[in-house]
């Protein structure tokens, strides 16, 4: 069975499943099509990560992408909280 995952919200509806779905014998593949925000693909990979782990074994060629943008998302994340307050202050 092949899931095309077009956002963060089709990502928590498999996840909601993972109970149901771990019971079925179907090879189960989820193609990552896009991707709502770099800012949530930290909290999308979480979710999706376990998933792909026994007993589910789901497939998801895009996964190690996945894992870049997520920790690039949140160095992004870091930047904005830690150097960029830092940056306003000595323009001010």
């Amino acid at each position: 069975m092949l899931y095309e995952i077009h956002s963060h919200a089709q990502i928590q509806a498999l996840q909601a499943r993972s109970d149901e779905l771990g019971h079925s014998n179907e090879d189960m593949v989820v193609n990552l099509v896009s991707l709502e925000s770099v800012r949530i693909a930290r909290e999308s990979y979480s979710l999706l990560w376990p998933l792909t782990k026994e007993p589910m074994s789901l497939a998801c060629p895009e996964l190690d992408s996945l894992s870049v943008v997520a920790t690039l998302s949140l160095e992004i994340q870091k930047l904005e909280h830690d150097v960029l307050p830092k940056l306003m202050v000595q323009e001010s």
